[in-house]
């Protein structure tokens, strides 16, 4: 099995806008469920009706949940090294939780590196998951 870095990453960073997402095995591509099925050969299929009509090539990717935005902005203030910037964000996260903590980093100047640190971590993940699921990234 493989997939395109490419595919992987667009995959990945897709997580938070979409329902459900799925690497199908057989054709070794991202199939996506957006609330009304997965759409495969010009059909809408629930993903029990495919994994019947098609046997089990459904894995599926992370949710944005396990991909959770909070645990990512943990993450950024732990390795911020500026103790004054670092007890700023932990401030901002404390006392507007993640969304207090969103808006902060516009003020505070800091979501370039917000950003570009999460996307990081996206593509951390999603090497690693690819890895799990012994899945070649070429």
């Amino acid at each position: 099995m493989q997939i395109s870095k490419d595919e992987l990453l667009k995959a990945f960073c897709e997580i938070d806008d979409v329902e459900n997402m799925y690497y199908n095995t057989d054709d070794e591509t991202i199939m996506i469920d957006d609330g009304d099925g997965l759409f495969y050969d010009d059909e809408v299929y629930t993903v029990e009706d495919f994994v019947n009509q098609y046997g089990d090539v459904l894995i599926p990717l992370p949710s944005a949940r396990e991909m959770n935005e909070a645990s990512v902005a943990r993450a950024f203030i732990k390795q911020e090294h500026d103790e004054k910037n670092r007890q700023m964000l932990v401030d901002a996260y404390n006392n507007g939780g993640l969304t207090g903590f969103l808006s902060k980093l516009h003020e505070y100047k800091m979501q370039n590196l917000y950003l570009e640190f999460k996307q990081q971590i996206q593509k951390d993940e999603a090497v690693e998951w690819a890895k799990d699921n012994d899945i070649d990234v070429i």
